[in-house]
């Protein structure tokens, strides 16, 4: 089965200050965009990303993709 992964690379006004969880209006935006397209969403922080060297940034996001994955799997049984 195919699936749609929609990446946002979201800037440090998206997040929290303290707790670097996403805001709710952000929050709103990617529900809204998840419903509107029939997909799945991982945010990314910009900050993180682009500390992060090079050669990191793959698998970084392959192991977001894995992990958004587990949870949908885990929620449809």
């Amino acid at each position: 089965m195919s699936q749609i992964i929609l990446i946002f690379n979201l800037p440090d006004a998206a997040y929290a200050i303290n707790s670097q969880r996403l805001k709710s209006t952000w929050l709103l935006k990617i529900k809204s965009a998840e419903a509107l397209t029939n997909s799945n969403t991982i945010a990314i922080n910009s900050s993180s990303w682009f500390k992060l060297p090079e050669y990191e940034r793959v698998p970084y996001l392959m192991q977001a993709i894995k992990l958004k994955c587990e949870d949908l799997s885990v929620s449809e049984l």
